[in-house]
């Protein structure tokens, strides 16, 4: 009762056979691939097969992870025309933010186009990717001709695990599916 209903889809992020019982499920190739499959397959399947608003203000992408990593450097960098809703749970980030930034910014097929929630969590005793979340989660922050609501959260004590990606889940989707909020 404290959210709109939503459809949550879950996908793997790795599109390729790296990913299951044999495989080792961190391919930088199917990580990749993944905007495809993303764009070309699974949008257009949720579309056609759930009763969903279709414009990009309804839908929203986050992941945990390489997930997260992949929400930024795919769903913000290559998707921003089909999602205006985003975020990043421990999200692993390979590129500088003002080299990402740089990159969302610069593409013209992106021009006008607004972030209209984006939210980052990371805990502070996370070995793996806390390093880069403080500068990511600052720059962000500052990118106001882009993003319209931003927040961000430091998890005192979390590391790369399920408590911190639960909370940032909860907390994500009170940001975007606010009962009695229209979304945009």
């Amino acid at each position: 009762g404290e959210v709109e209903k939503f459809i949550l889809v879950v996908a793997t992020g790795v599109a390729d056979k790296s990913w299951g019982p044999r495989g080792s499920g961190n391919s930088f190739n199917g990580y990749n691939a993944f905007g495809g499959e993303l764009r070309n397959d699974l949008i257009p399947f949720i579309k056609e097969n759930f009763n969903v608003k279709e414009d990009r203000d309804n839908f929203a992408l986050a992941g945990l992870s390489m997930g997260g990593g992949q929400t930024f450097t795919i769903g913000i960098g290559q998707c921003l025309d089909l999602i205006s809703n985003f975020a990043g749970f421990s999200g692993a980030l390979f590129a500088s933010a003002d080299q990402f930034i740089s990159q969302v910014d610069g593409n013209k097929a992106f021009d006008g186009l607004k972030i209209h929630n984006l939210y980052m969590i990371c805990g502070d005793a996370d070995n793996l990717v806390y390093g880069s979340f403080p500068s990511y989660a600052a720059a962000l922050s500052k990118w106001t001709s882009r993003v319209e609501n931003f927040e961000s959260y430091v998890y005192p004590g979390g590391t790369h695990d399920f408590p911190v990606w639960y909370k940032g889940f909860n907390d994500f989707i009170h940001m975007v599916f606010k009962e009695g909020v229209q979304l945009y």
